[in-house]
C-alpha cells in the first residue's frame, strides 16, 4: 500500500470534516437522494438542493417507492439509560412542504430492514408484544404493512431464532453497525412476487417465505446472509456458509425463486457485501482485506501515549484496504470497480451514471484523537465523528467504470435509481 497516497487522502477528508465542507460532485449530476447529515434527515434533489426533513439522533432504512415520490426511514431518539426510540416514517415529495409523517412508534425489531412492497405500502416488522412465558423475552416479531392515513396491517408473525452478542472495541465497527443495521450483518425483509423473504434469527442467515395472504410461512434458505433481493423479485443472492465443509469457504450464491435452484458464483475472495445492478443481470460485491496494525505506526512514545489514554494496552487497530467488484452473470466476467484504504464497505448502489459506495474510514484519525486526548474514550459521538461514513462515486461508462471521486460524507446514503 502507498502510505503516502492514505496520508493523502486522509488529509484531504479530515480538512473538508473540519470545516464543515460536504461536497457533492460536480462532474456528473447525482441522481436525487436521501441521507442522514449532521443529524438531520435531509432530502437532495441531485443539483445540489438539500431540504432538512426532521432531525434525529440517528436513521436508518432510507427506502424509496418505485416512481422515487416517496421515501421511508427509521428514525431513532436516543434515552439516557433506555433503549432508543424508533419511529417508523415517510416523506411525500409531491406535496409541500415536504414533511415526514410517522406511521409507526411502537417496538419495532431491531435489525429488520424496511422496504416498500409492490402494492404501495411501507413493510416492515414490529416487537410482537406478547412475551415468551419462560424467557420473558419478545421473541416473536410481527410482519406489518403501513400505507399513510391508515392504520398498520398485520400480514403475520412468526417465531425468531437465535440471540444476538457480540460487540466490538472500535468505533469504525460501530459505524458500519449503524450504517447495515446489525454488527455485522442485517436482517432481510422484502417483498417478492413469491411471497415475503425474512430472516428467521439474529444473525439474518436463515431464510423463509411468508404468504403474505395467509400469514403461512416456508423455510426458503439456510446459512445465507446479506441476502439481498433483484430488482424484479425473481432472484435473490446471498454469502453462503457451508458448515459441512471444511476449510469453511464462503460463497457468493443465487437463488432462483420459481425453481429453487442455485448457482456458486465465482469471486475473487470472501465477499463481505452484496448487491444487484439494475438490470438484474449482475452483481456487485466487496472485500475487505487486512492490511496492517495502525499501532505498529506509532513510535514507543505515541504508542506509550495511546495506552494511557486509552486506559490500557489495546495492542490491535487494524487498517484494512476494500475493494468493489462487478461480476456478469451471463458471461461471469468479472470487472475491478474500486479499490482503496477503508475500514469496510457499507453499502453499493448502481446508478445510471455512477456506482455509489459508501464506505467506513479506517481508523487513523481515531488513534491520533485518543492519543492527544482530543477525544474521551467514553464519548460515543466523538468516537463515531473520527469515522465518519465517506461515499464515493464511480463513474459508470460505456466501456465500463471510470474514474472515481470523492461525493461527500453522508451516513444512510440511497439515491433513487429506477
Amino acid at each position: 500500500m502507498n502510505r503516502m497516497g492514505l496520508l493523502r487522502r486522509w488529509s484531504l477528508s479530515a480538512l473538508l470534516l473540519l470545516i464543515g465542507i460536504t461536497p457533492l460532485s460536480a462532474q456528473s449530476p447525482s441522481p436525487p437522494f436521501a441521507a442522514f447529515d449532521n443529524g438531520m434527515l435531509i432530502y437532495n434533489n441531485g443539483a445540489g438542493d438539500s431540504i432538512s426533513i426532521l432531525a434525529a439522533d440517528y436513521a436508518g432504512h432510507v427506502t424509496w417507492n418505485v416512481d422515487g415520490t416517496q421515501f421511508g426511514f427509521v428514525r431513532y431518539i436516543e434515552r439516557a439509560s433506555q433503549n432508543a426510540v424508533s419511529e417508523l416514517g415517510f416523506v411525500d415529495l409531491t406535496t409541500a412542504p415536504n414533511e415526514a409523517v410517522i406511521l409507526q412508534t411502537q417496538h419495532l425489531a431491531w435489525g429488520y430492514t424496511a422496504s416498500w412492497m409492490r402494492d404501495g405500502r411501507l413493510l416492515f416488522a414490529v416487537e410482537n408484544p406478547e412475551a415468551n412465558p419462560v424467557t420473558g423475552l419478545r421473541d416473536k416479531v410481527d410482519v406489518m404493512a403501513a400505507q399513510p392515513g391508515q392504520q398498520p396491517a398485520l400480514l403475520g408473525t412468526f417465531q425468531a431464532v437465535g440471540e444476538c452478542g457480540g460487540g466490538s472495541s472500535f468505533p469504525a465497527a460501530w459505524r458500519y453497525a449503524k450504517e447495515i443495521g446489525g454488527l455485522d450483518s442485517f436482517r432481510t425483509l422484502a417483498d417478492m412476487p413469491y411471497g415475503i423473504l425474512y430472516s428467521t434469527d439474529c444473525a439474518g442467515s436463515q431464510l423463509a417465505l411468508m404468504d403474505p395472504a395467509t400469514g403461512e410461512s416456508t423455510p426458503f434458505a439456510d446459512f445465507l446472509t446479506k441476502a439481498v433481493v433483484s430488482p424484479d423479485g425473481a432472484f435473490v443472492a446471498g454469502i453462503k456458509r457451508d458448515y459441512t465443509i471444511s476449510p469453511l469457504v464462503p460463497r457468493l450464491v443465487v437463488f432462483e425463486i420459481a425453481t429453487g435452484q442455485s448457482r456458486i458464483i465465482p469471486t475473487t475472495a470472501e465477499p463481505t457485501l452484496v448487491a444487484w445492478s439494475r438490470d438484474n443481470r449482475g452483481l456487485y460485491y466487496s472485500i475487505q482485506t487486512f492490511d496492517h496494525n495502525l499501532l505498529d505506526d506509532l513510535p514507543d512514545e505515541f504508542l506509550a501515549q495511546f495506552n494511557a489514554a486509552y486506559g490500557f494496552e489495546l495492542g490491535y487497530v487494524p487498517a484494512y484496504t476494500v475493494s468493489v467488484h462487478h461480476i456478469d452473470l451471463d458471461t461471469e466476467q468479472t470487472t475491478l470497480v474500486y479499490e482503496g484504504d477503508a475500514f469496510v464497505i457499507a453499502r453499493i448502489t448502481e446508478a445510471a451514471s455512477a456506482v455509489y459506495i459508501s464506505q467506513i474510514p479506517n481508523m487513523g484519525r481515531w488513534v491520533d484523537g485518543i492519543r492527544q486526548k482530543e477525544i474521551a474514550v467514553d464519548n460515543l459521538q466523538a468516537n463515531l465523528a473520527a469515522v465518519p461514513t465517506e461515499v464515493v462515486a464511480v463513474e459508470r461508462t460505456e466501456a465500463g467504470f471510470g474514474t472515481h471521486h470523492f461525493f461527500g460524507y453522508f451516513e444512510q446514503f440511497m439515491p433513487f435509481v429506477r
